[in-house]
């Protein structure tokens, strides 16, 4: 006999916004519904890439340091313990 039960609350499974997703290079994305967090965007070799975030409201704005190659990259997004992980792709 099974039991329901929850494995999650809403508030830990709500997906993160990342947009525009896909961007173009030379561009930054942002995050929607996040007014603080630590944001690190990783590259598919693992690399760290330098990323400035700035908040406006409810808006994360995340800017790469630097030109970014075509391609797929992680952005991993931890806000009150929580870490959560989205794919950017950059055309």
């Amino acid at each position: 006999m099974f039991i329901p039960s929850a494995l999650a609350t809403p508030s830990e499974t709500a997906a993160i916004t990342l947009y525009p997703n896909p961007t173009k290079r030379g561009e930054g994305f942002y995050l929607q519904g996040i007014n603080k967090a630590q944001v690190t965007v990783y590259n598919v070799m693992g690399q760290n890439i330098p990323v400035q975030v700035k908040s406006q409201g409810n808006t994360l704005q995340v800017t790469p340091t630097q030109t970014l190659s075509q391609g797929i990259y992680l952005v991993t997004v931890t806000t009150e313990g929580k870490t959560q992980h989205v794919k950017w792709i950059v055309e």
